[in-house]
């Protein structure tokens, strides 16, 4: 059986070895950015709270894969406690929002994470997304801080 070769399959491995393009970044970052946006402006929904901490939970992935983190993790922590607040405010309230803490806590995340995508190769961004879903699979899930 002859066996067909994809002629641009060097070409991909190339480009998932690349750091990713300003264009890119921004085709990532606009999901959770807009979505933080309709959380401030009262109209966050579950769509905005899951690419809020789809966001969050790829940096942390990012950050403990990284050197020096502790100060990255312990601020992920936060924004992930405030996911939290936001998700139980919503089932008591019918509605999403933040408080003031919690609000600064994403957005500090968010940069955080901007910074992380800049830095971060196409390979290393989809393994730690491979990372993330598999612990949401196995259920590893996060709760309120005490």
């Amino acid at each position: 059986m002859k066996r067909r070769v994809d002629p641009t399959a060097s070409l991909r491995v190339l480009g998932m070895a690349r750091t990713l393009s300003k264009s890119e970044q921004a085709q990532l970052s606009v999901v959770y950015w807009a979505a933080l946006d309709e959380f401030s402006h009262g109209r966050g929904d579950e769509t905005h709270f899951d690419s809020l901490a789809g966001a969050v939970n790829l940096a942390l992935v990012l950050a403990e894969r990284s050197a020096n983190n502790a100060d990255a993790i312990a601020l992920i922590q936060s924004a992930q406690d405030a996911l939290m607040r936001a998700q139980h405010r919503s089932k008591t309230l019918g509605r999403y929002g933040f408080d003031g803490p919690g609000y600064a806590a994403v957005q500090a995340v968010l940069d955080l994470h901007d910074q992380q995508l800049a830095l971060c190769t196409g390979k290393q961004i989809i393994d730690a997304m491979d990372e993330a879903i598999r612990r949401m699979r196995v259920g590893y899930v996060f709760e309120i801080s005490a």
